[in-house]
Order: structure tokens, then C-alpha cells, then sequence
């Protein structure tokens, strides 16, 4: 995080590191409606407020689940994790405010983690295209997929039970144009395989 010291007031986001560092622009900041009060404010209240709780939440949730039996069973290879830092998190709302302002519209310093899908994320990596299947079973067998609780509207759908643990999103598969489909379209329907990539690796 960058901190500079303005007339006694820790402001928590630089402008100048910001443009530099996430690639956006004065005009982007502009564009999405976002002050850079309301900006500072969502990193100090992350960072201050939020992030440590998220950390115990990554740490909790890999402790049950990343088990070496839960491994083996779902073909996990190896994995990484992280909980994201308050200037990737600014930078990401900037970006994602200009990207998609309809979807984004609402999102304010006040209900900023009910847009933010990967506050924390975690990666796992499997050795070969169709142990991606196995991936897919464990996570349907420890987490309810009823389509119609998929969040659509950020405000609106969000589910604040904290002990309700649900797949908010579509499952997809993103392919290489060109890739085989057929493994995927066993558990996914057509419009869920995706062959938008440009690399080898399939990203579930």
C-alpha cells in the first residue's frame, strides 16, 4: 500500500501510483464516478477493517477442504492462494466501473465486497485436461448449484447468511479455439465451454 501525507492526513492511494501502476488513466478515474475520497476510504476500510477477516475465512476454508484426501479425490495438483490487497482492490474497481458501468453501476465505498468476486482467490492446478471433471464433482458435492441463486444483480441477490455456502456463477470452461469440447460437454451445457483462449491451459 502507498501512503503519502498530505496537510496532516493520511491519504491511502497515490493518484500518480495508481495511473502508473494499474495502467488506467485520469480519464478512467473520471468515468467511473469514483472520488478519490471514496477511493481512499474503501482501501482504508479494507485494509483496516476487512482484510484480516478475510485472511482467517482463506485460511479456515483451506484448512477443511484442501485435505490430502479432498485432494487426491478432486486431482488437485498443487494450489495458490491470496487475499487481495487493498491497491490491487481500488485499481480493480476503477477498471471494472469502465469495463462493464451497467453491471457496476451501484457499487459504492459502502457495498464495494458484494461486487468484488475475488477478494480472496484461490487457484488450483491439475495435471491434465480431463481430471478436470474430478474438479468439478468435488466442488458440486460440497457446495449447493441451484441455478437460481446465481447473482445476477450485485445489490439485490447477494445472500447475506454468511453460513450459506452456494456456487454464485455459472460454472465455465474456458478452452482454446480449436480444443476438443466434447470432455467439457459432458457436465456442462454447450454455452459453458467457452474457447476463448489463446493458450493451452483450460481455465474452469
Amino acid at each position: 500500500m502507498h501512503v503519502e501525507e498530505k496537510t496532516g492526513v493520511n491519504v491511502l492511494i497515490d493518484k500518480k501510483y495508481l495511473l502508473d501502476e494499474f495502467n488506467i488513466s485520469n480519464k478512467d478515474i473520471v468515468s467511473s464516478e469514483m472520488s478519490l475520497e471514496d477511493l481512499n476510504y474503501i482501501a482504508d476500510d479494507y485494509e483496516s477493517n476487512k482484510k484480516e477477516r478475510y485472511e482467517k475465512i482463506m485460511q479456515d476454508f483451506i484448512k477443511e477442504y484442501f485435505t490430502t484426501e479432498n485432494m487426491k479425490t478432486a486431482k488437485i495438483h498443487s494450489y495458490r492462494s491470496r487475499v487481495k490487497d487493498s491497491d490491487h482492490l481500488v485499481g480493480k474497481i476503477i477498471r471494472k466501473k469502465n469495463e462493464n458501468y451497467k453491471k457496476y453501476a451501484k457499487l459504492n465505498k459502502d457495498n464495494y465486497e458484494k461486487f468484488v468476486m475475488d477478494l480472496i482467490g484461490i487457484r488450483c492446478f491439475v495435471l491434465f485436461k480431463k481430471d478436470w471433471m474430478f474438479f468439478h464433482d468435488f466442488l458440486l458435492s460440497k457446495f449447493e448449484n441451484d441455478e437460481t441463486l446465481y447473482i445476477k444483480n450485485c445489490v439485490d441477490d447477494f445472500d447475506d447468511d454468511e453460513s450459506h455456502n452456494y456456487i454464485a456463477e455459472k460454472p465455465k470452461a474456458h478452452i482454446r479455439n480449436g480444443d476438443a469440447r466434447d470432455i467439457y460437454e459432458e457436465k456442462l451445457s454447450p454455452d459453458c465451454v467457452v474457447d476463448d483462449k489463446v493458450y493451452r491451459s483450460v481455465h474452469y
